[in-house]
């Protein structure tokens, strides 16, 4: 899909039309309608970001909506879907096809995928959101700010951490804090986005060092983390495997709520 061009791709008896947009309030219009799940696309509308994605909206005659978003800022591309099923499956036989890239989506959005591509590596993840009635955690000694001078210890601790989804610019633009023990950096805490235009940051990328596990550092730097973004961002989310019941507990304490539940896996495009 082209960023530059926009085709438009009509279904037929189907009653869909889709098409490529890069018009914020159309887009907006559509996350807004559930902004706690749809955060990172939200988030996706600053112009830093907004360059890096490519979307595309598939309308039905009743007025139905769907909205794809294939992000290219973090390798491999990230794949997520918001709305309808059968428009989503539209897209993606259509205006929307990568050979392969890291989707995000729902039970009820999970055969539009199953169409087109085969999925591996899958995980069942939790969606919460922190309740901003909630008091917040108290300031912690340990936890310290971090910027673009840490970035060499940022990405050598994150290369112990497999599932980390991190790149240079989010340390740059973000919020991150550490704690360093023994003359290293050893836990580490960010946001995989900040947007203060539209009121949504998400907190990700949680890792401490497996030789000081157990001493509070992730939720330390959790915490940190959280008390920068509360007093200017609204709706602050993060993920967690659905397995992972400590870190669930620890997110909790926080002020932390469950929201839903969804997929991540990698998707590899089926040969038509």
């Amino acid at each position: 899909m082209s960023r530059s061009s926009t085709r438009t791709q009509s279904a037929g008896a189907g009653g869909w039309t889709v098409r490529e947009t890069r018009d914020r309030d159309e887009i907006l219009a559509v996350l807004n309608q559930d902004r706690v799940y749809a955060a990172y696309g939200i988030g996706d509308l600053e112009p830093s970001l907004f360059e890096q994605c490519e979307w595309a909206l598939a309308e039905h005659a009743d007025g139905t909506r769907a909205l794809a978003l294939l992000f290219r800022g973090l390798a491999p591309d990230t794949l997520l879907l918001y709305g309808d099923a059968r428009g989503l499956a539209v897209i993606l036989a259509g205006v929307m096809r990568p050979a392969q890239a890291y989707a995000i989506f729902t039970d009820e959005q999970a055969p539009a995928l199953h169409a087109h591509y085969a999925l591996a590596e899958a995980k069942r993840m939790v969606r919460m959101v922190w309740d901003a009635s909630a008091p917040l955690p108290p300031p912690s000694p340990l936890a310290f700010r971090l910027t673009g001078a840490r970035l060499a210890e940022v990405q050598s601790l994150y290369r112990l951490y497999a599932e980390a989804h991190f790149s240079p610019y989010q340390l740059m633009q973000g919020v991150f804090y550490g704690v360093e023990r023994d003359g290293r950096l050893v836990a580490v805490a960010g946001t995989h986005l900040v947007s203060e235009t539209y009121g949504v940051a998400a907190i990700g990328n949680v890792f401490t060092h497996p030789h000081y596990r157990g001493r509070g550092y992730a939720q330390a730097c959790t915490a940190a983390v959280l008390r920068d973004l509360a007093a200017r961002i609204p709706t602050i989310v993060l993920n967690v495997g659905a397995d992972n019941a400590v870190a669930r507990h620890v997110y909790a304490k926080l002020g932390f709520a469950e929201y839903c539940e969804f997929h991540e896996a990698m998707a590899y495009r089926r040969r038509s």
